[in-house]
């Protein structure tokens, strides 16, 4: 959410310019009831675990965003972290 209101696109994504995104949540909720009942070969779990993801990422983001909270770019953190 901070990079989508950093850079203006917020209000562009048409997503994220209505307040129906706080529900992402509880929707990937519904999409993990609705798999558990399709046959095994046809459940995509890593598709509602992505969906949970983005949602619960969004609200984290939100919250951090409202609260004031900044995170400051980190880039090439972590490449280096196990090579010898």
């Amino acid at each position: 959410m901070e990079l989508s209101v950093r850079h203006g696109m917020r209000e562009q994504s048409p997503h994220l310019s209505r307040p129906t995104w706080r529900l992402d949540p509880l929707r990937a909720t519904g999409a993990a009831a609705k798999v558990a009942t399709r046959p095994r070969e046809e459940r995509d779990w890593p598709a509602v675990a992505t969906r949970l993801g983005a949602g619960l990422g969004l609200w984290l983001g939100e919250i951090d965003r409202v609260r004031g909270r900044r995170h400051e770019p980190a880039v090439g953190v972590g490449i280096e972290e196990g090579r010898s």
